[in-house]
């Protein structure tokens, strides 16, 4: 063989890999941000819920003076 062909061959074997990989990388990248920002989404649901369950309790407890 000559190094012309191996040359030629492992241009396609690069562009042929280069064609599935990116592709992959791609949608692998998308899942792995929707997953990062629905668990960035149910982390700050639930630190809002707590904060406003803290700010409630602090209310009833100030406000009811008894009597």
């Amino acid at each position: 063989m000559s190094p012309l062909t191996v040359l030629l061959w492992l241009a396609c074997a690069f562009l042929f890999i280069s064609l599935i990989a990116v592709p992959c990388i791609f949608v692998y990248m998308n899942k792995q941000r929707k997953k990062s920002l629905k668990e960035y989404q149910a982390m700050r649901n639930s630190h809002r819920l707590t904060q406003h369950k803290i700010n409630l309790d602090q209310n009833t407890k100030g406000t009811s003076q008894g009597g």
